[in-house]
């Protein structure tokens, strides 16, 4: 293994994960992300849960007030590690390539609002490598969802696979693509709400 070409890939939590290794790390070459967060922790659970109720056709005060005001007390009582962690910092200083990933039909990181996030960040830590990738039909784990998210097929997102591995050997080999986005424009049915402290 020739250690100058050795990456790191972080899907989900490992969104917020990957990018704090890469930061403080020159022996990382690149990183690859899918469905990964560029909001707070506690603000992308609380849409989760929301998003995910409101796909089981769950609505009213339960969601506008009740699951919102519920995290914050968990948040509140110490049981929610890093709720505020906010991660544009962290990928502002990021310098190695980047490939994000997302599904069109993600239910767990709101996938209309985490991509400017990583997109405006890299760009102001003057990061020029930065791919970002939607793929139609596909869930938070870039898997083929016949159903908007709810449920995951065993296949991945037709091209997620050769997508990933083209695009490391493009790296590995010197050839790093310049900053792009590409694909269909993610559904994101509800948008998140801010979820202060105390």
């Amino acid at each position: 293994v020739d250690p100058a070409k050795v990456g790191i890939w972080g899907f989900s939590e490992g969104g917020w994960v990957a990018p704090i290794a890469a930061s403080r790390s020159k022996d990382i070459a690149f990183v690859v992300l899918v469905g990964a967060n560029g909001l707070s922790p506690l603000r992308q659970q609380t849409w989760a849960v929301a998003a995910g109720l409101r796909k089981a056709g769950v609505g009213g005060s339960l969601i506008d007030r009740a699951e919102l005001n519920l995290y914050r007390t968990v948040a509140d009582g110490g049981l929610f590690p890093e709720p505020y962690y906010d991660p544009a910092p962290t990928l502002a200083a990021v310098r190695q390539p980047v490939l994000s990933i997302w599904g069109t039909h993600d239910l767990l990181t709101p996938p209309q609002e985490s991509p400017p996030v990583f997109s405006r960040a890299l760009r102001e830590g003057g990061n020029g490598h930065y791919v970002a990738r939607f793929f139609p039909d596909a869930d938070h784990a870039a898997h083929l969802t016949p159903d908007g998210g709810v449920t995951r097929l065993p296949e991945l997102a037709p091209g997620y696979a050769d997508l990933v591995g083209s695009w490391v050997k493009d790296v590995t080999a010197g050839r790093p693509p310049t900053t792009r986005s590409s694909g269909p424009a993610p559904v994101q049915a509800s948008l998140t709400v801010p979820v202060d402290p105390p």
